[in-house]
């Protein structure tokens, strides 16, 4: 009898132990190509045990749009998923063990998630996708890359990829290393060392090594060679100078007299070729400053540099960035994040669920209390010049700690989660609570979201200005609209007047945009959105015309309207704004009185840089979740009479509002 039970126990974990390795497929076309590669029949099941044997598989051609069934591969070397329908590469970043990757032939617009792959070296194949950028590849990755078919991307409405910025540098022991922050779109291989300060060196199509021929401190003569040819240049070292405040200097280069310079600017003052020499002029406050630029013959580009201005002159803060490449912040000084392109800000300007991404953008002028995410190299510490300037304005997903003490948050705030930066770079939801040290910040996003699409179109014309203020009762994606794109407002500076816009593609029903387009009239489809952007233009979906006075109610906001101009301009008494259009909100603390505001104070665009990380999202409610409308304050958090915004920024007087006090939300009304 012991016998026999002893059996059918084994024989129960047999059974059992099998079921629990099944595999239950996303995609049913990369489950039959998984099934085809085994030789399994139609109705047999995959287990774990068969998909941790695969070293290589081809799932070419078989229509794939979901490739989150890459993680039962976990032991894959050579993968090719070529000849799909692919947009999304970030489920591919968990197989630690991949080497040769086929994604030629997809949907790609993107494949920046990849910089977050545990492998160690992939090979790539991206030829006949939609790539815009490789943004994420300026920064630290764990994993070496060797694109391939840059010189075959498709077109969709995407540039090819030019020069981003370039110098050249003098590294230790007279070594030079030639270094170009950007990609072109090439025609062979090439490795990219994220990160690292030789991006690609990339000259006349091809990748060169250095070798110095003739020392000379001013200037060295040197033979670019690629294996195949050799090409004489020279290499222009950086070079330091010291520049009065509204002071004209001519700056040397000694390049021969058959060469000239091109791309030449300055990330501050004033710059201006005079033959090959460079006259540079300051501002009219010592600031420092980096002018670029780059050196032809004739039609060939032969190298590029750098000059600093002013560098170490000027008073700074220090920011360390972490082996992640990343570090959040939020200080009691103003910074000026203009002096490089190695290392840069950005608030947090929008989410959008459907993608997994939070959607930076980037800033450079940082007031003291506002928060920001840092990316610069692994495991440096950069001096980041301090200023006196409080012009910039910003909304904002992140919340600051400058209180001089730990703060302790939670899961949720009312029906916002918390994400906190891991040391791995990236954010991940709170987990009952986290610890958030003196001037660093933490990221808040929605936990749910009210969908709100029709089926229908939404008709919207735009003018001979080429501009049109809009707001929809109804979900819109404005994704595959030709020739019209949307605009949240985020951000503007008071001194130069510039209202910041970021590309949104898809928007909720009663969000304000501006939307830029050819004059015609264009059909939006709707479609559930499950995204959230921070902006200061606000809609009227009230199906009514409303009135719109010069201020708020309690004063804390000054209106704007767009005119037929195309130009957003000051509310003089009031305006009526339409059904369907919107206007923009600025601060009152930010803009000029109305004693000294014209009615004709009016702002320009820009557009700056924008980025997108990969997030976990968590809805609220979820496993670990829930909804906390006032938390406790624990020990060891913020205790202070102090109010600031969820922006971070510190405020004296509150009005009417939501606001931090004490690390809790605070609600004026």
């Amino acid at each position: 009898m012991r016998k026999a039970l002893t059996i059918i126990y084994l024989l129960m974990s047999v059974i059992l132990t099998t079921e629990a390795q099944k595999v239950t497929f996303f995609s049913e076309e990369f489950e039959a190509g998984v099934k085809k590669h085994i030789g399994l029949g139609d109705d047999e099941d995959v287990t774990q045990n068969h998909t941790d044997t695969i070293s290589a598989i081809n799932l070419s051609g078989l229509g794939i749009t979901d490739i989150r069934d890459v993680k039962y591969l976990s032991n894959v070397l050579e993968l090719d998923l070529s000849n799909n329908g692919i947009s999304n590469t970030f489920p591919l970043t968990v197989l630690d063990s991949l080497q040769i990757l086929n994604l030629s032939n997809n949907e790609l617009l993107s494949i920046n998630p990849l910089v977050f792959s545990n492998a160690k070296k992939i090979r790539l194949n991206v030829a006949y996708n939609y790539i815009e950028d490789f943004s994420f590849f300026y920064t630290p990755s764990h994993c070496q890359f060797t694109i391939m078919g840059m010189d075959l991307q498709s077109q969709k409405d995407a540039p090819f990829l030019d020069v981003y910025s370039f110098y050249s540098e003098i590294e230790v022991d007279d070594k030079p290393i030639v270094v170009y922050r950007g990609y072109t779109n090439m025609a062979t291989e090439t490795l990219l060392n994220c990160g690292s300060s030789n991006l690609s060196a990339q000259l006349d199509g091809n990748t060169y090594h250095v070798a110095i021929t003739e020392d000379i401190p001013e200037i060295l003569h040197v033979i670019l060679s690629n294996g195949e040819k050799n090409e004489d240049t020279y290499i222009v070292p950086s070079a330091d100078y010291h520049v009065e405040a509204g002071q004209s200097v001519t700056l040397e280069t000694g390049l021969p007299d058959d060469y000239y310079l091109s791309s030449v600017y300055a990330t501050v003052g004033a710059v201006e070729v005079k033959g090959n020499c460079l006259k540079y002029t300051a501002p009219e406050s010592v600031k420092p400053d980096i002018i670029y630029f780059s050196f032809f013959q004739g039609a060939t580009l032969k190298g590029f540099s750098r000059y600093y201005i002013n560098r170490g002159e000027v008073a700074s803060e220090p920011i360390t960035i972490g082996k992640s490449g990343k570090a959040s912040y939020c200080g009691d000084k103003s910074l000026d994040f203009s002096f490089s392109d190695e290392v840069k800000a950005y608030i947090a300007t929008g989410f959008d669920k459907d993608e997994g991404t939070i959607w930076l953008t980037r800033v450079k002028d940082v007031p003291a209390g506002v928060p920001v995410l840092i990316k610069g190299n692994a495991n440096k510490t950069y001096d980041v010049p301090v200023t006196d300037s409080q012009n910039s304005y910003y909304t904002n997903m992140f919340v600051g700690n400058t209180s001089g003490e730990k703060m302790v948050i939670q899961e949720t705030d009312g029906d916002m989660v918390n994400y906190y930066l891991s040391g791995d770079g990236t954010f991940k939801s709170v987990n009952k609570t986290a610890n958030i040290g003196t001037n660093k910040c933490y990221l808040q996003l929605p936990g749910t979201f009210e969908a709100a699409a029709t089926g229908a179109t939404q008709t919207v014309k735009v003018g001979s200005i080429g501009k049109a203020s809009f707001a929809a009762p109804v979900d819109l994606d404005f994704t595959n609209v030709s020739g019209l794109k949307a605009f949240t407002a985020t951000g503007y500076d008071k001194s130069t007047k510039t209202i910041w816009l970021t590309r949104v593609m898809k928007v909720q029903k009663g969000e304000g945009v501006l939307l830029k387009g050819d004059p015609n009239s264009y059909e939006i489809p709707s479609a559930a959105v499950q995204s959230s952007y921070e902006n200061m233009f606000v809609g009227n979906t009230s199906g009514d015309e409303i009135q719109v006075l010069e201020t708020s109610e309690d004063g804390s906001q000054t209106n704007y309207y767009l005119k037929g101009d195309g130009s957003f301009v000051s509310v003089n008494g009031y305006v009526n704004i339409k059904n369907n259009k919107c206007y923009l909100a600025l601060p009152t603390s930010m803009v000029a009185v109305s004693s000294t505001r014209s009615a004709e104070d009016s702002y320009k665009f820009e557009e700056p840089e924008v980025i997108k990380l990969p997030i976990d999202f968590k809805s609220i409610g979820s496993e670990g979740g829930g909804t906390t409308s006032i938390r406790e304050v624990k020990s060891g958090e913020v205790k202070s009479d102090e109010w600031f915004t969820l922006q971070g920024q510190r405020v004296d007087n509150p009005g009417k509002g939501v606001y931090i006090k004490n690390g809790r939300k605070v609600v004026i009304k």
